[in-house]
């Protein structure tokens, strides 16, 4: 699953979602306990984002996320980040 601000390249070999992640319950159509791992690159330093929601998204934006990831994530996966 991919999911990002911005349209994924054609030919993707994984089903890809244009997600706004600062919108309450983004991640809602996953079910509970759905992905071992969610990695993030980049996302709160994301230029693309920051340039759509302001330079003081970060803050909002794992406030909104990071609930959402422990739903969707199973119980002994993990949530990597770089940014």
């Amino acid at each position: 699953i991919g999911i990002d601000i911005s349209i994924f390249p054609p030919g993707e070999k994984f089903k890809a979602y244009k997600i706004d992640l600062l919108k309450p319950n983004s991640l809602c159509f996953l079910p509970d306990n759905y992905v071992d791992i969610a990695h993030a690159n980049s996302l709160f330093d994301s230029p693309t984002l920051h340039r759509i929601h302001g330079s003081d998204c970060s803050q909002r934006l794992m406030d909104n996320l990071m609930p959402q990831l422990e739903r969707i994530v199973k119980k002994d996966g993990w949530f990597a980040y770089f940014d």
